[in-house]
């Protein structure tokens, strides 16, 4: 005979259920790392807020120390700062700013957020890579380039799913191209001048070269 197995049954009070509506995603908050410091210890991250006033995404940046929790406002939504990276050495982060006519500046900050300076004049820059002997700063731009120059008519280069079909697509007369930034002189300067549409980048343990994933065009006219 096989022994029975007592079932208990509980009676749960009905409640009402809550629904998610459009109106609560816009209060929702959004959070982005932005880079680990290389002990581990202080993270700065980005902590993000829809204005329904502007319909925009109002976004601030922030480090907080893992050990303590304790946590410093390092930038607000209008300062729009981007594209953190720590040193090497963990004695600083690089970072880029706005600048006149939709170009920006790189510019780097003590680990604690305090003493600031530029770096570079002002440009256009992608996220930021810093070699490992903290010498320069290596940064993927999207450049137009010769035939990619995105002219109406011209070709339309829709090579992954991110592509809009509709209308002008992101990509469009435009290919990733490699630069390096030397800190020392703000000099910032392109890298590898063939058609070759650059995605990701890395350093070599010697600083003295460069690993990159990258897409080399067929041009069919």
């Amino acid at each position: 005979m096989r022994g029975l197995v007592p079932i208990t049954v509980f009676a749960l009070a009905a409640s009402p259920a809550l629904a998610l509506l459009p109106r609560d995603l816009l209060e929702l908050q959004t959070v982005g790392i932005g880079d680990l410091s290389p002990d581990g210890r202080l993270l700065v991250y980005t902590r993000g807020e829809y204005d329904v006033e502007m319909h925009a995404l109002r976004t601030s940046a922030y480090l907080r120390d893992l050990d303590t929790g304790q946590e410093t406002l390092l930038f607000t939504p209008d300062d729009d700062a981007d594209h953190f990276a720590w040193r090497p050495d963990g004695q600083a982060v690089a970072y880029t700013l706005p600048a006149a006519e939709g170009e920006r500046e790189v510019w780097s900050m003590d680990a604690h957020g305090g003493d600031r300076w530029p770096v570079s004049a002002s440009g256009h820059f992608g996220p930021l890579v810093w070699s490992p002997d903290g010498t320069a700063l290596a940064h993927v731009v999207q450049d137009s380039i010769g035939v990619y120059a995105g002219q109406p008519g011209a070709y339309v280069v829709a090579d992954d799913l991110g592509f809009r079909h509709l209308g002008r697509g992101y990509r469009e007369g435009k290919l990733g191209q490699l630069h390096i930034l030397e800190v020392a002189t703000g000099e910032d300067r392109r890298l590898l001048e063939a058609p070759l549409d650059v995605r990701e980048v890395a350093w070599a343990p010697d600083s003295r070269r460069l690993v990159s994933q990258l897409l080399l065009h067929t041009l069919v006219l």
